[in-house]
């Protein structure tokens, strides 16, 4: 059963990631020869201040504005691990 972790930026929308999961596993289907029920996918979303590339933050590179709350360290979690109201 191939497990498929798959990091991206947020912002994709439902639709993008349903026609990207759907490829990946039509994909590992004709490649692994399995079927389409033993493949897994896993998306990890994050922001563009989690990752680093030749030492340099990506929003750094993107000239992203990055709130506040995560310049000093005070940020509420995101609304995804918060308790939605």
């Amino acid at each position: 059963m191939p497990n498929i972790t798959v990091e991206l930026f947020t912002g994709r929308t439902l639709e993008q990631k349903r026609v990207f999961v759907a490829a990946v596993t039509n994909s590992a289907v004709e490649i692994l020869k399995v079927k389409p029920e033993a493949v897994r996918i896993r998306l990890v979303e994050m922001e563009t201040w989690d990752l680093a590339n030749g030492g340099e933050l990506e929003s750094d590179r993107r000239a992203v504005d990055v709130p506040e709350g995560v310049r000093t360290g005070r940020s509420e979690p995101p609304l995804h691990r918060r308790e939605r109201p």
